[in-house]
């Protein structure tokens, strides 16, 4: 049992890096830094809808307002959890 929880551990920390390396990528695909809450939340998003579905609402965002203002990121969080609903919806 122990084992099996240090290897879950290990696979929750690639993880996890995974989905920073993901922002750090966003971040200079869109020219943006994030703070640090902002980039815990995104980490969520790609977690939860995948990279591709994230940098989607991103380039939405990105078409219509600056993304790192409080209202851009606002509208992009709002775009995030719509998708998220939607998939759960489909369920």
């Amino acid at each position: 049992a122990l084992e099996q929880a240090e290897e879950l551990h290990k696979a929750e920390r690639r993880a996890a890096k995974r989905a920073a390396a993901d922002v750090d990528e966003l971040e200079m695909e869109f020219s943006v830094s994030f703070s640090a809450p902002a980039r815990r939340s995104v980490m969520m998003f790609i977690q939860k809808l995948g990279l591709n579905e994230v940098a989607e609402a991103m380039a939405i965002t990105a078409g219509k307002m600056n993304i790192t203002s409080t209202t851009g990121f606002r509208y992009f969080c709002g775009i995030c959890w719509n998708k998220i609903r939607d998939r759960e919806g489909a369920r």
